[in-house]
């Protein structure tokens, strides 16, 4: 019996995983997300205000008494009626839970992963709707918005009749989505926020209020383009000549993190994203955007 060691060596990882994965998934890019310890968090699409102290204690408490060894079972139904009541959904619609929004996108998209089928959404856009898409192996195709980052009608209504798609994603900003998940604790999570919904409506308002503060603060500008939003999220447009990636380098040295969408695509150029934080941290985002846009003019 021979016992010597086997002189064949396995490839390397790289060469295995170019002739093991597809080539489309190998062209594909991770999500990226912004390293944010020490600064201002205004890049992603977060509340920014925590419970008060005696919710924290109460939720606490609550998630102490779930019983960890169990699945969530019949607890994710009660969360699934709760949810109905308080979206006020119609008679004979159904709710499906998810861990996140990207899982049920991916899901769906998953439902449909039929030779021929098509996914469509506007761009620029939330990019797990491509990714999924692409993912999944489903052909995806994408309708540019106008140069104001609204809904171009005729071209959609175009591309529909030519690519009649089986899935059209279109983003809607919606306060009332909370995080719910199907794990046991994230369900119990959710239904304690459902109970103290109120809490949710005073931070939702003070959201709105500071963003139009944030609005009209950036539009004062000259030169800065700030597109109107109903969302907790800002999109402007820096002046002509203005480098954004030096604004947003700028913005990120006096300790505010916000997001360049300039080179996400071709629409957004010289774009910058800034999320609607606390009061005290929306000041501190506009004196530093005020600082660094002065030092990126021509």
């Amino acid at each position: 019996m021979n016992t010597k060691p086997s002189s064949i060596q396995p490839a390397p990882l790289a060469a295995r995983m170019q002739r093991l994965l597809r080539p489309d998934v190998q062209g594909l890019h991770a999500y990226a997300v912004q390293p944010s310890a020490g600064l201002v968090k205004l890049d992603t699409m977060e509340n920014p205000f925590g419970l008060p102290p005696a919710l924290q204690q109460a939720l606490g408490e609550r998630l102490g008494r779930v019983a960890l060894n169990r699945y969530p079972a019949e607890r994710t139904e009660d969360l699934k009626r709760a949810l109905a009541l308080h979206a006020h959904l119609p008679e004979g619609c159904e709710l499906m839970l998810g861990n996140g929004s990207d899982e049920l996108i991916s899901l769906l998209t998953l439902a449909l992963d039929v030779p021929g089928n098509v996914v469509m959404a506007p761009l620029p856009g939330f990019v797990m709707y491509e990714m999924s898409a692409k993912l999944q192996g489903v052909r995806f195709v994408g309708v540019p918005t106008t140069a104001d980052f609204e809904l171009d009608l005729p071209a959609m209504l175009d591309a529909i009749a030519q690519h009649q798609p089986a899935l059209i994603w279109l983003a809607y900003p919606n306060k009332l989505r909370p995080p719910f998940n199907v794990s046991v604790l994230n369900a119990e999570a959710a239904l304690f926020a459902l109970e103290h919904a109120d809490e949710y409506t005073r931070q939702a308002g003070l959201i709105r209020s500071e963003r139009e503060r944030v609005l009209q603060a950036l539009a004062r500008h000259p030169g800065v383009r700030v597109f109107d939003s109903q969302a907790n999220m800002v999109l402007l447009r820096l002046p002509a000549g203005c480098d954004p990636a030096r604004v947003f380098a700028g913005i990120k040295a006096r300790k505010v993190l916000i997001k360049n969408v300039s080179g996400l695509h071709p629409l957004l150029a010289g774009c910058l994203r800034v999320t609607i934080g606390t009061p005290e941290e929306n000041t501190l985002l506009l004196a530093a955007f005020e600082a660094a846009l002065q030092e990126s003019r021509p």
